[in-house]
């Protein structure tokens, strides 16, 4: 039984007993081998206040520099980790499939992808405390492809700089975390906590995200196809909503959002950059809600377009005759 066996298999009938028939890799043995350590590792009461995901991550690159193993070892040790599910610490084991990626690439610098399939994993049974879930995958990658077919975890692409990971599947919170560059395709939906201190990059949805999205961002640019949570951008970059938010605009100091839905909510004290709203907002009700909002949380700066007419700060009347003007002369330019 090779490894392409199974992943060309339906995964539904895949079993327990075809996993098990792929250990007949030495290399996988050995990995697995290191693995077990790491994972146990991670349960020393003793220093666990002191981990870190440095530690983690350097820890595990320490467990594999001595093996030889490839791309389709990798691949293999993906499908291996249903057994390893209930470790206390199994969240974390990212880390570890992370450390072989970026170790392998290092010295091969190999354009075809890392194929992580995390589909024969159990659903997480707690999305908030998700440790029964894979998590940090593509920790700091520097220019691998990675391709992931399933659910995953939180904290993907935690620090990445170079790269794509492209995820067939939802994913959980956290994601984009401290992201420095490269690009991030979800084929799926996910969670909140997005782009939390996101400097570069891109990154893109194709389904809903929830909850908070671009808190401390400062670079990159994030766009959403399907419905968003509550944009908290504060500090730069771009953020892109296809449909419709609950919220933008909270304490937002720099940076450029465009929604085409509606929102719930819009420029909740606001002290910069721009938002351009195409939708509607408090069911029409636009000015109004800005105008009824508390002393404390009325927007102080920045800009924000409904409909690309300025609606914060009001337009004087020169500047919306100049508009109006430009408008007319954008419908009659093509006219015979």
């Amino acid at each position: 039984m090779k490894i392409n066996d199974i992943i060309n298999k339906e995964y539904a009938d895949v079993h327990a007993a075809d996993i098990q028939k792929v250990y007949v890799s030495e290399n996988l043995s050995n990995l697995i081998l290191s693995y077990k350590e790491w994972i146990h590792s991670l349960n020393d009461e003793r220093n666990i206040s002191s981990y870190t995901n440095d530690w983690r991550y350097n820890s595990a690159i320490k467990k594999i520099k001595n093996w030889k193993y490839a791309s389709e070892d990798i691949t293999a040790f993906s499908l291996a980790l249903t057994e390893f599910q209930d470790e206390k610490f199994f969240h974390y084991s990212g880390h570890f499939i992370s450390s072989l990626i970026n170790s392998d690439f290092e010295k091969t610098k190999q354009t075809n992808p890392y194929l992580i399939i995390t589909e024969l994993l159990q659903k997480p049974k707690n999305e908030i405390l998700n440790f029964d879930q894979l998590g940090f995958l593509g920790v700091d990658n520097n220019g691998a492809n990675i391709s992931i077919k399933g659910t995953v975890g939180s904290y993907l692409g935690f620090g990445m700089k170079k790269g794509n990971i492209y995820v067939k599947g939802d994913v959980l919170e956290h994601c984009a975390y401290s992201l420095e560059g490269g690009t991030i395709l979800i084929d799926g939906d996910c969670g909140g906590f997005f782009g939390v201190d996101m400097s570069g990059g891109i990154v893109q949805v194709k389904g809903n995200q929830t909850s908070i999205m671009g808190d401390l961002m400062s670079g990159g640019k994030i766009e959403i196809f399907g419905n968003a949570g509550n944009i908290r951008m504060q500090n730069g970059g771009e953020i892109i909503v296809h449909k419709n938010i609950d919220s933008v605009g909270t304490e937002m100091k720099k940076g450029k959002v465009i929604i085409y839905g509606d929102a719930k909510s819009l420029g909740h004290s606001m002290e910069g950059g721009e938002i351009h709203l195409f939708g509607e907002q408090n069911n029409g009700k636009m000015m109004m809600n800005i105008k009824e909002l508390h002393k404390s949380e009325k927007p102080t700066g920045g800009v924000i377009y409904h409909k690309e007419k300025r609606i914060f700060p009001q337009e004087t009347i020169i500047e919306k005759y100049k508009r109006i003007i430009k408008k007319i002369g954008s419908l009659t330019k093509y006219k015979v």
